[in-house]
């Protein structure tokens, strides 16, 4: 369970009007962030068989919480420059913790009933997803306009608590195996028959096998 964020939004529109940086700032950061991925996600998944989804998770909502506040109030702490420093980390932290969203498929993958449940529920997810976080950019972009952007990241940052409240909730299944669960003979049995099948065999009795008419020679 993971709420959606309205900081990730608002990032490039501070270091933009904030920091008052040209659009290949932004590109030259979406690279860094693009080559440092490459080296990020292979490390995530061990950590994820290591640790297992609950921790992942957990640690990724603390790292948003920080990457909020840091965005948020870098510039009322700090000078100018280390500001935007600081402000590119969080920029470049947050492109990799959108990795973290592997995290959420494996354990999916995991507590599934069927194969078949996995990719519609993945893509219902997605789009849900887009549904609420167009929502509260929306409603970030009211509260930017009338009490600036620092409550922006302060409410990203109450939305990245709830999900380290949320993920509390969940199961710890890093030694899982990842995949369906297995059912008895008697349940795969009494779903079959729900469908129609049945138990029976379309094959002949062993020994029994049908074979092509022998033909005589005239």
């Amino acid at each position: 369970m993971s709420f959606a964020l309205p900081a990730p939004v608002d990032l490039p529109w501070v270091l933009v009007t904030v920091f008052h940086q040209p659009t290949a700032m932004l590109a030259t950061l979406l690279t860094v962030a693009g080559i440092a991925g490459i080296l990020f996600q292979p490390l995530l998944g061990r950590a994820i068989d290591k640790f297992g989804e609950k921790n992942v998770l957990a640690l990724e909502a603390a790292c948003l919480v920080l990457v909020c506040g840091g965005y948020g109030f870098s510039r009322n702490l700090f000078s100018e420059r280390t500001a935007f420093l600081i402000a590119s980390i969080c920029f470049v932290a947050d492109q990799l913790l959108m990795s973290v969203n592997m995290a959420r498929s494996t354990y999916l993958k995991k507590i599934a009933v069927h194969f078949g449940h996995v990719t519609p529920t993945l893509t219902m997810s997605v789009s849900l997803d887009h549904v609420f976080s167009i929502t509260i950019a929306l409603l970030g972009g009211v509260i930017w306009s009338e009490w600036g952007y620092e409550m922006v990241f302060v409410m990203g940052a109450g939305i990245a608590l709830l999900n380290l409240v949320s993920v509390q909730f969940i199961n710890s299944l890093k030694d899982a195996p990842t995949g369906p669960r297995r059912f008895s003979r008697a349940s795969r049995h009494q779903a079959s028959r729900r469908r129609g099948t049945g138990s029976r065999s379309c094959r002949a009795p062993l020994g029994r096998e049908r074979s092509a008419p022998h033909l005589e020679p005239e």
